[in-house]
Order: C-alpha cells, then structure tokens, then sequence
C-alpha cells in the first residue's frame, strides 16, 4: 500500500501486492505528465481486500489519536494520553503507552515547535509547509552551532574553571559534580 485513504490524507488505495507492478509502470513512462500518472494511478487504485492488513491507527485507536491530539497545549495532549493509558481498551492503552514514551524522550520545546507547526501547517500550500519546516531545522541548526562555538571559547578563555560550576553528564544535564565548564561532556 502506497496511499492510506483510512488516514485522512489520500486520495488512492494500492493494495500492496500492486506496488511492484504501480512502480514498474511508472517508471517506463516516457516523458510522463501529471495525467499520465494520475490516470496510471487510477489503473491500479483498488478497495481493500477482505485479507489485507488494515492499518494500525483506525477504529477506536483512531478515535482516541484525535481525542488526544486536538489540543493546542503539549501539556493537555499529554494529560489525554496518560488518561488513556489507563483505559480499560488494550489496544486504545497500549498505543497511548507507546505514544506517551516517545514524547517523554523528546525535548519539551521541540514537542511545543512541533505541535506549532503542525498546527499552522494545516493552512499552508505544500510549498510553504516545507519552507517553515527548513527555518525550523535552520534555526536549530544555527541556535545548536552558537552554542558549540560559546561552549568553545568559554573552554579556550576559562579552561580550569567555570563559574557556572555545571558540567554534563553522559549528555543527560546538568550536574553540580565539578567546577567545569557546561560545555564538557565527560
């Protein structure tokens, strides 16, 4: 399956077992324009078979993804995930375990970022949806490395000791163990 309509998001079911032969044609098109892949597209759009796998975020899964998620706060999605962790549906608890795990090893402010972006996104064109995805990344990206080169000149300036008295260990946080730089992984 290329596509899963059972998410929201797709306009054209393909089973899986239809892919190789979906690829294969496309790939021999020559020259190929928009309606020539929508129209092979539409050759090989089928329903579901009664056999296939249905996806993992549909029935009551589904339902309980949109409870949870159609907050504008981390903090209420994840007050809704623990809550449903909880239930007495094991599948509905498991995912929502499994969903409350992942976000706890994510950074608070990313989760926040995310969220924002997802939210705003909704409204966007493609385009524009990728281009506030790369000034995300962008400004990550630049905040990480003026840290690096703070951390750098901090280290070559002060190299006994640090002020701050933090080091860092195993990359986990902050630690009062040594009058080292912040900026020291040991």
């Amino acid at each position: 399956m290329i596509v899963g309509s059972e998410l929201g998001f797709a306009t054209h079911f393909v089973s899986s077992r239809t892919v190789p032969n979906l690829l294969s044609r496309l790939s021999d098109l020559e020259d190929p324009t928009p309606t020539m892949i929508d129209r092979t597209i539409e050759e090989h759009h089928t329903k579901r078979l009664p056999d296939e796998p249905v996806g993992k975020l549909t029935g009551r899964t589904r339902h309980a993804l949109d409870m949870a998620f159609r907050h504008d706060t981390v903090e209420e999605i994840v007050e809704d995930l623990t809550k449903l962790a909880s239930t007495s549906d094991d599948s509905v608890a498991k995912w929502a375990s499994e969903t409350l795990e992942i976000l706890y090893m994510r950074s608070p402010t990313s989760l926040k970022v995310a969220l924002e972006a997802v939210r705003r996104g909704k409204d966007m064109t493609l385009l524009e949806a990728l281009q506030m995805e790369m000034g995300i990344a962008t400004a990550y990206c630049v905040s990480l490395t003026i840290v690096i080169m703070l951390c750098d000149l901090f280290n070559l300036t002060n190299a006994e000791r640090c002020k701050f008295g933090f080091r860092y260990r195993n990359n986990r946080g902050p630690s009062r163990e040594s009058k080292r730089s912040p900026c020291l992984v040991s």
